[in-house]
């Protein structure tokens, strides 16, 4: 297990705080990232984040569990992975460039990133669109839309993700399952940021994990955008915590 305690190259706010708060509930060992420049510089600052996780996912025995603030810490795990297809949770589509965003927020240019439409420098081989499922997405932007639907990516609702996986599985050597805790009912789990209304269970969150799971092709995860200053009666820690159990089951690939 690897914890990434950033929120957009700054240590331990936000969602940065989300993994070291994982870490204390589980009492687990685990590999901490942390910066080795002193870039203020947002791009520079996660950029540098993304290395040190790189090299800490590759020197790990797949599957790995990323505790992860941001969702860009995907450009790092997926530098370390062969042939990496992407089954990716979020509420969000994490699709936006500088020219679509309407917040301007890096974290959703994440799978614009990864899939080389954006700050190329971040992820120099990008993944390909056709193998990319986004799952059970509810909050898009007007132009973001636009291009996921112009775009070879899957969006699966949960009847459809089982076919997603399947196909996704026979084409890639390995998967990077993301996700987003904001994917989740915020009514059920508060504890994150940029939360919208609907949302699916921690039930159905947890069998769409095992199903990616009993693929086989499972090479990385990142359970992401825990921000503990939100999470009333620790509800979406219990959901993490589980999370992590469910994962740490998943067999050890040599």
């Amino acid at each position: 297990m690897i914890a990434v305690p950033y929120h957009l190259g700054r240590r331990a706010v936000e969602v940065g705080s989300g993994p070291l708060a994982i870490l204390d509930s589980l009492r687990q060992r685990c590999v901490i990232i942390e910066r080795t420049n002193g870039e203020t510089h947002e791009l520079a600052a996660v950029a540098d984040v993304n290395s040190q996780l790189a090299l800490a996912v590759a020197a790990q025995n797949a599957p790995v569990i990323v505790l992860a603030g941001n969702c860009n810490t995907c450009l790092g795990t997926l530098r370390a992975l062969e042939q990496p297809g992407i089954v990716w949770f979020d509420a969000h589509g994490d699709f936006n460039t500088p020219e679509t965003s309407i917040s301007g927020a890096l974290e959703g240019m994440s799978l614009a990133i990864a899939t080389g439409h954006c700050h190329r420098d971040l992820m120099p081989h990008p993944v390909s669109e056709e193998n990319v499922v986004l799952a059970a997405t509810r909050s898009l932007d007007v132009l973001e839309e636009v291009r996921l639907h112009a775009s070879k990516i899957t969006l699966a609702s949960l009847d459809a993700l089982p076919r997603a996986v399947d196909l996704l599985a026979a084409r890639v050597k390995t998967i990077y399952l993301h996700l987003d805790l904001d994917v989740l009912d915020p009514s059920i789990s508060p504890g994150v940021n940029f939360s919208a209304p609907g949302g699916i269970s921690p039930d159905q969150l947890f069998d769409a994990v095992k199903y990616v799971i009993a693929t086989g092709k499972l090479g990385a995860v990142a359970i992401a955008n825990f921000n503990p200053g939100r999470d009333r009666d620790k509800r979406t820690l219990r959901i993490a915590e589980t999370l992590v159990a469910i994962l740490s089951q998943a067999p050890r690939q040599e």
